[in-house]
């Protein structure tokens, strides 16, 4: 089982990526581990896909350096030159702070619609 789940900030404003067959939103997140002396941060780059057309550029407004979110996902792994690396592609992202509404984006697959909705407010189609 190839599962993730990761609460951390970001670290930047989220990069939005147009293709021609998917659309993708990368940033790295901030994950805070162990406590004292063994304290120190891991920064985990994460990836958001979705199909062209379904506004995933609009969820940049939601995303921005500093905010913290919980991330699910699964770990993938890319070779660039010779070398490998590792990344998250997030299959659901939850919004936790700092504003007072609670977000949740699902996406369910890489290649699946994303949703957003608001606690409180009307429904928002992303």
């Amino acid at each position: 089982m190839n599962k993730l789940m990761l609460m951390g900030r970001l670290t930047r404003d989220p990069a939005f990526v147009h293709g021609a067959t998917s659309d993708r939103v990368n940033f790295t997140l901030a994950v805070s581990r162990g406590f004292g002396k063994d304290a120190g941060t891991d920064f985990i780059p994460v990836v958001l896909f979705g199909k062209p057309g379904n506004n995933l550029a609009n969820l940049t407004a939601c995303l921005y350096k500093g905010r913290q979110v919980a991330i699910e996902g699964r770990l993938s792994t890319n070779k660039v030159e010779n070398k490998f690396y590792l990344n998250v592609v997030a299959s659901r992202v939850e919004l936790i702070g700092p504003k007072k509404k609670a977000v949740t984006i699902e996406t369910g697959s890489e290649d699946a619609e994303v949703s957003e909705t608001v606690e409180n407010e009307a429904l928002i189609d992303v």
